[in-house]
């Protein structure tokens, strides 16, 4: 009789451990699925962040501002290279409060939201200036 519960406890135990063990890799198999599809969606890993669908190519782009001139910033990409982002009369500037053109500056965070042109540069449609959360800690 013990023999019996000694061997029906190892089965249940060995099944539990293998139901936990293929519960972990499901959801290894999932998470890895949604980060494919949240790559596919928002640009995959090239620094632009684009959401992708619109006609135009359009979609964000952020990091660093290195250089600024009247027509437009160039942006450092958090994961290298950098990015021209053309400014336009129409290109709205956000902060905590309303901004301007002239509140960027060069090492200021900003995100453009962006319509992708013909030769492959890009016009900013809308900036939002953020906190440079590196530079604060």
């Amino acid at each position: 009789m013990n023999k019996q519960i000694t061997i029906f406890i190892t089965i249940v135990i060995a099944v539990a451990g293998l139901s936990f063990y293929g519960g972990v890799k499901y959801n290894q198999t999932q998470f890895a699925s949604e980060r494919t599809a949240n790559r596919a969606q928002f640009g995959g890993g090239n620094g632009t962040r684009a959401f992708r669908g619109g006609a135009d190519g359009g979609g964000f782009v952020s990091g660093e501002v290195i250089a600024k001139d009247d027509t437009g910033v160039t942006i450092k990409l958090r994961e290298g290279g950098s990015r021209i982002v053309f400014l336009s009369g129409g290109t709205e500037v956000m902060k905590a409060s309303s901004g301007s053109v002239q509140d960027i500056s060069v090492g200021a965070q900003i995100s453009a939201n962006r319509a992708v042109n013909a030769d492959g540069s890009v016009t900013a449609q809308m900036i939002q200036i953020r906190p440079n959360l590196l530079h604060n800690q």
